[in-house]
This record gives structure tokens, C-alpha cells and sequence, in this order.
């Protein structure tokens, strides 16, 4: 019996297009595998450098909040910018307004709103008027004490000045427009005949506060810190009041070398 050679080449052709087809499979298996641990390994790189960018925004912001509570260095002595140890960057924003509070105040406890810039004393506050809104059954005491800014002042030693009655809060909002944007405050807010819950506060630039231009409240830090490391970047930031408050369970402090005692 012949051999025949065309059906010889048809099986030739069959096995190296299949041993092709095979290759080719297995090129591209490879090659899929290859790009995941690659897209595995950047991954994990920019994940470890984003830790490491995350810290060194963390270490810069702390820094500037050890500087200005336990130093207190003006703003403008922060540093903007610097390095770490382990080549990782940050840079430092700030400002020393922030555009509303908002605040959780409960019964007979009060919340102090500073109205002036710690840095620069002689700067007015710019404020005419507060707007005031919240959620809870409490009412809204306002106190305050006032003075003119000036380079150099003598710090006010006048008692608070309760000005008006207990508010209720009436809905869109409560407008308390007895300031002056020349003048300078510490204002004093207390919770009266229950909890107020999310006092949200602006300042207004008019009287009317309505619908007048909405102003920034001074005397709240507002701090932005950003780091990177490689290609990562992050960036953290904090709000806080220039000094340090008292708990609003205390109105005064009272200093004694013997037992101080309530019979």
C-alpha cells in the first residue's frame, strides 16, 4: 500500500499549527501572570510608600500642633516645608480663620467663640453679626466681653456680659447682630434648659446677616499638611481653637495650698 504524502502533510501542518497555538497560549498565560505581579509589586510599593507619606504628613501636622499649643509660635514662624530622615517630604498650610463652627453644647455647660486673631491683636474682628442654628430642646444664652484691637492691650478683666435672654431657636435660623466689626471678642455661649445639639455657627459682614456676606471666624486654626514619598501623596489636616479651652463645667479656677473643702 502507497503512503500518502498529501494526507503526511495535512498532519504535519495540523501538529505545528496546534504546537503554535500552544506557544502562543502559553506566551500570553506568561505574560498576563507577568503584568499581575508586576501591578502586585507597584501596588505593594505604593502602598508602602503611602504609609510612609502618611506619617510624614502626621509628624509634620504634630509638630506644628506642639508648636503652637506648648510654644505658642505665631503662624507665620511655622515652617512651610522640610524633610525626614528617610528622604520622605511635607509641606505645611495654614490659616487662622475658619468660614463656621459647628458645636455640641450640653445643659448648663458653655462653649467659648473667640472673635479675634491671637497673632495680631490689633486686627478687628470684621464680624457685625453671628447666625445661629441648632436641634436639641436647649435655648441659647450669648455673653460677651468686648475691646477695641489695638498693637498693645491690656487683656479685658470685665466679667462676661450676659446680653440677652435664654434664645429659642426659631427656624431657618437666630441672628444675634449686637457686634461691631471694629471691635474684638470672647464670646461666651451657654446651653440653658437642656442640650444643643449641632450649633452650627458663621459670621456675617452686616447687621441684617441676611442676606448679606457670609465672613470668616477668626481665632480658629485651621492647619493642612501634606506628604510624599515616591509617587504617593497625603495629605491630613486639624481645626482647633488658637488656645486651649476650659471645659464648659467651669466658668473659674480656684488655687490653694490647703484642702479646699464644701461643708
Amino acid at each position: 500500500m502507497g503512503v500518502n504524502r498529501k494526507d503526511n502533510k495535512n498532519q504535519r501542518g495540523m501538529v505545528l499549527l496546534l504546537a503554535l497555538i500552544l506557544m502562543a497560549s502559553a506566551v500570553i498565560i506568561g505574560l498576563g501572570m507577568a503584568s499581575i505581579i508586576i501591578q502586585d509589586l507597584r501596588q505593594s510599593i505604593l502602598t508602602d510608600n503611602s504609609i510612609t507619606a502618611y506619617y510624614s504628613a502626621e509628624s509634620a501636622l504634630e509638630s506644628a500642633l506642639f508648636k503652637i499649643r506648648a510654644l505658642d509660635t505665631p503662624l507665620g514662624s511655622l515652617p512651610g516645608s522640610g524633610n525626614l530622615d528617610n528622604n520622605a517630604e511635607w509641606s505645611l498650610e495654614w490659616s487662622n480663620s475658619r468660614p463656621d463652627v459647628t458645636v455640641n453644647i450640653l445643659k448648663d455647660q458653655t462653649y467659648q467663640l473667640d472673635l479675634f486673631n491671637p497673632d495680631e491683636l490689633s486686627e478687628p474682628a470684621g464680624v457685625e453679626a453671628l447666625r445661629f442654628s441648632w436641634e436639641g430642646p436647649g435655648q441659647l444664652e450669648v455673653a460677651y466681653i468686648g475691646w477695641t484691637p489695638a498693637a498693645s492691650i491690656v487683656w479685658p478683666q470685665d466679667q462676661y456680659q450676659v446680653v440677652t435672654p435664654p434664645i429659642g431657636y426659631v427656624a431657618p435660623a437666630v441672628i444675634y447682630d449686637a457686634l461691631s466689626a471694629g471691635q474684638a471678642y470672647r464670646i461666651r455661649l451657654k446651653a440653658v434648659g437642656g442640650d444643643i445639639e449641632n450649633l452650627y455657627i458663621t459670621g456675617w459682614a452686616d447687621d441684617a446677616a441676611t442676606p448679606g456676606s457670609q465672613v470668616p471666624l477668626p481665632s480658629h486654626i485651621t492647619l493642612r499638611a501634606n506628604g510624599s514619598f515616591g509617587l504617593a501623596r497625603q495629605a491630613l489636616s486639624a481645626i482647633i481653637p488658637r488656645h486651649a479651652q476650659l471645659s464648659g463645667l467651669f466658668d473659674f479656677v480656684l488655687f490653694s495650698e490647703e484642702e479646699i473643702r464644701k461643708d
